[in-house]
C-alpha cells in the first residue's frame, strides 16, 4: 500500500501539546548543582480529532537538587522531575476535566 500510513481509525477526543522549554544542569555553585525542566501543556477539546476549545494550559517547572556534579547524576535529576511535573499534570487535567470535588469547592466558599 504505497502512499498510505496504516493509523487507528479512532478519533482523539482530547489533543495535547506539549513544549519543553527549559532542559539544563545548572553546575555553576559547585556545592549545589541541578537539574532544570519547564515545560508546558495545553490540552485541547477535539471533538472528532479536531481542536476545539483550550481544558487547560500551564507552564510546569522544577530545579531538582543533585547528588553530584555528573551526568548520571544530572539523568536521575531530569527522571524525577519528568515524574514529578506528571503527576501534577495529571492532577490538574483531571480537574480540569471533571472539576473540583463538592466538598472542595464548599471549604473554598468558607474563605
Amino acid at each position: 500500500m504505497q502512499g498510505r500510513s496504516a493509523g487507528s481509525a479512532l478519533k482523539p477526543d482530547i489533543l495535547v501539546e506539549i513544549s519543553v522549554s527549559r532542559l539544563f544542569g545548572d553546575f555553576r555553585q559547585r556545592e549545589h548543582p541541578a537539574a532544570v525542566l519547564t515545560m508546558q501543556f495545553v490540552f485541547f477539546d477535539a471533538p472528532n480529532g479536531v481542536p476545539g476549545r483550550v481544558i487547560l494550559q500551564k507552564d510546569y517547572s522544577r530545579r531538582i537538587p543533585l547528588d553530584a556534579p555528573t551526568a548520571g547524576a544530572l539523568m536521575d535529576g531530569w527522571d524525577q522531575a519528568l515524574a514529578e511535573i506528571l503527576a501534577e499534570v495529571s492532577s490538574d487535567f483531571r480537574r480540569a476535566v471533571i472539576g473540583e470535588p463538592m466538598w472542595k469547592k464548599s471549604l473554598h466558599s468558607l474563605n
